[in-house]
């Protein structure tokens, strides 16, 4: 059941001086933005110069975040992909540090041929971003409920209720 989107705001930085002293965001990062299904590759940004990133449509529900530093710089606590979760009409902001060292890259999953090269986040021609693919083909939940069969045991309630205070006022008369 689609959820909406959220937005995931985050700085990659380090600390010279140590975590005492103000972090230095960490320039041109990769992040891809990963989900279950069919087409797993929801979106791909870079930081910014301050390393600075935004995802602004996140589909909602559980995803991975892979994060490919330049070379000289790895991940703290070498983990890579970072779990999160979004909820829809909700922004996260991360702060992830990274450390000089060896960089231990994630291996991405397959991105197959049929999907839409431009997701949500990577930059299209243009430069406007497209909208998250959703895999139901509308924003409405899938219950099962038949709303025929619900309209018509309305009616015939209804039916009954009018037909039994047509009854009560007969026999007063």
């Amino acid at each position: 059941m689609p959820g909406g989107f959220g937005e995931l705001t985050g700085v990659v930085q380090h600390f010279p001086n140590g975590f005492e002293q103000p972090g230095v965001g960490l320039a041109n990062v990769r992040l891809v933005l990963v989900t279950r299904g069919h087409c797993p590759i929801v979106g791909e940004q870079r930081t910014d110069a301050d390393g600075h990133f935004t995802f602004r449509r996140a589909p909602a529900g559980a995803h991975e975040l892979y994060m490919f530093p330049p070379a000289g710089w790895r991940v703290t606590g070498d983990i890579n992909p970072v779990p999160i979760s979004v909820h829809g009409g909700t922004s996260y902001t991360y702060d992830i540090r990274v450390i000089e060292g060896t960089n231990v890259i994630p291996v991405l999953p397959t991105q197959p041929p049929d999907c839409d090269s431009g997701t949500a986040e990577t930059p299209r021609p243009q430069g406007k971003p497209k909208p998250a693919p959703v895999a139901a083909t509308s924003d409405l939940a899938e219950t099962g409920a038949s709303v025929v069969g619900l309209v018509a045991v309305g009616a015939g309630v209804l039916a009954a209720g009018i037909g039994g205070v047509v009854a009560a006022r007969r026999r007063k008369v």
